[in-house]
């Protein structure tokens, strides 16, 4: 706890663009001792000169109506949560696992290494998933190596990050869409068929419309 805001070395930043949801809103503050923050701000003016005025303004009017924020924040987190846990319920369903739920964010590291080859190596999961209009994003992206200089194994090739933060109806088409794939691959990989003709099975876009695949999802 903070009992004298001048006195204890801590420092509370907060903003609008992740706790508010408005990404294109780039207001953001810290509250802290005054000398601190008058460094910060000094260094933040030769940056880049701070947030716009009328920006700040609206902030602040947004911010002064308590009752307003309180209530929005429990609907942000009482819609996010269920979200997550529909995600991750039917991730599991699909033998892709969450090792720990997330509790402050609205991405999901997954663990893809149970699903048959190669779609458990995140980009050619990625490439497959693609090609039936569902990003994802491969865990090798988060291993910083600029130029592949660092010699040794890749890190993360069996993870991937997905996002819940789009509406639950499209969170429910996505799944249907990465259910469909998946399936397809295994009855390949259950034949004895190689990572290539998995692979060939897994982009195999068939004509099953987007209503019928949500259908047999929900009836799964």
């Amino acid at each position: 706890a903070v009992d004298d805001v001048n006195r204890d070395p801590i420092l509370i930043m907060d903003g609008l663009t992740k706790n508010w949801r408005l990404p294109g809103w780039r207001v953001c503050w810290i509250v802290g001792p005054k000398a601190l923050i008058s460094t910060i701000t000094a260094a933040g003016s030769f940056t880049d000169g701070g947030a716009n005025y009328l920006l700040q303004k609206e902030a602040i009017s947004l911010l002064a109506d308590v009752d307003w924020v309180r209530a929005d924040i429990k609907a942000l987190q009482d819609e996010y949560r269920a979200k997550r846990d529909f995600i991750v319920s039917e991730l599991a369903r699909m033998d892709i696992h969450v090792d720990g739920p997330p509790e402050g964010t609205f991405y999901l590291w997954a663990d893809i290494s149970r699903l048959p080859a190669p779609l458990n190596d995140s980009e050619q999961f990625f490439e497959a998933a693609l090609r039936h209009k569902v990003i994802t994003v491969g865990g090798t992206w988060f291993d910083v190596n600029p130029g592949g200089r660092r010699r040794g194994p890749r890190h993360f090739v069996d993870r991937l990050r997905i996002s819940f933060g789009p509406h639950m109806d499209e969170l429910r088409l996505a799944l249907s869409r990465i259910e469909k794939m998946i399936a397809n691959a295994r009855v390949i990989a259950s034949a004895g068929g190689s990572p290539e003709a998995v692979f060939a099975a897994a982009i195999t876009v068939d004509d099953v419309s987007d209503k019928v695949l949500l259908e047999k999802h929900a009836a799964s």
